[in-house]
């Protein structure tokens, strides 16, 4: 018997086994992998729809800013700008809308708000003696439309307390026979005119404050800061069913001047005071209101007294503004002559 003719050894036997084995091992592996990897790409072919390019994402746009400012000086304001510029690109690529972006532009320049830009001014303060009726009190509380008056005894540097409409409103529909004296919270919060506004509004949250008011180094009442003025900085002005609506949106002064609502439509405007609106006025689609007109002059909000002159000859001199907005404008020297109310 030769070599070749002679039968397979245990041991070749054993290995061709194993060697069986493993490539079946082998096999079933390639193909649980295969299966897996089959999987794996319907689940990301799925996903696609949902997910953003690289250059779209709003992640990678905010590593691609911020990617050398963590590591730099003046951090802070380069986070700030960083993101502020990430909100315009994706207002402009329609992720962000125009509200979300004013809201969030508004959240990042609070900090550079102080107490005394947002307060009520001492002049504009309604208040009450505290040897006063609690009757009038409650007659006051309606006409003006607020739910909180302070409570004085000489004057506003002296302040006794706060009035709250619920307080006043239970001892008159009770008979009850009290004093101002009973019916305030004494408990009173005091800040500086230097406090910025996001410090105060955590203050005010904390202590479940509803109205702090603003004195200066000798302990005078500059005026008054109340939790609504503060959350207006952030998502504008809100009216409610307690709010004045005496104020009508123009009042004539005489035959050469008006007091306009900054609201007042411009065609309301002009058909009060005559044609003085330039094309380029008219074809901004952005600009639909007396104050935005004003504000697009001037490119800020004006100063309380500023008079803006438009290109007409027209001037407007802001007589109610705050920080964020025009209130009232007196305008005058326009064409049409007018009746005093």
């Amino acid at each position: 018997m030769t070599e070749d003719d002679q039968p397979p050894s245990i041991s070749a036997n054993f290995e061709e086994k194993i060697s069986a084995e493993v490539s079946y091992d082998g096999q079933v592996t390639e193909i649980h992998t295969n299966l897996a990897n089959e999987k794996s790409q319907k689940k990301k072919k799925r996903g696609e729809h949902h997910r953003l390019r690289d250059d779209e994402n709003p992640g990678s746009i905010l590593g691609k800013l911020l990617g050398n400012v963590f590591n730099s000086r003046n951090s802070d304001e380069k986070v700030r700008e960083a993101i502020e510029e990430l909100l315009e690109q994706r207002t402009k690529a329609g992720g962000v809308t125009q509200d979300e972006q004013l809201l969030l532009a508004n959240v990042f320049h609070l900090r550079e708000h102080r107490a005394v830009d947002v307060m009520v001014p001492r002049v504009d303060i309604v208040s009450f003696p505290h040897n006063g009726e609690v009757r009038d009190l409650a007659k006051l509380m309606i006409q003006k439309g607020h739910s909180r008056i302070p409570i004085h005894r000489d004057s506003l540097d002296d302040i006794v307390g706060i009035a709250t409409v619920k307080d006043v409103l239970n001892a008159v529909l009770e008979n009850k026979k009290v004093t101002i004296d009973e019916v305030v919270n004494t408990d009173v919060k005091f800040v500086s005119p230097a406090m910025r506004v996001i410090d105060l509004l955590r203050e005010m949250q904390m202590g479940q404050s509803q109205l702090v008011f603003v004195v200066d180094e000798y302990g005078g009442t500059d005026g008054l800061v109340t939790l609504e003025d503060l959350v207006e900085e952030i998502v504008g002005e809100m009216e409610d069913e307690l709010d004045s609506r005496s104020r009508s949106e123009f009042l004539i002064k005489d035959s050469g001047t008006i007091e306009v609502d900054a609201r007042l439509e411009l065609e309301d405007l002009e058909e009060l005071i005559g044609s003085f609106l330039t094309e380029e006025d008219r074809e901004d689609e952005d600009i639909d209101t007396i104050g935005g007109l004003i504000s697009h002059i001037a490119g800020r909000i004006p100063a309380k007294g500023e008079i803006i002159k438009h290109s007409s000859g027209v001037k407007f001199k802001a007589i109610d503004t705050d920080p964020r907005k025009i209130k009232r404008l007196l305008v005058s020297d326009f064409s049409k002559k007018l009746e005093a109310s």
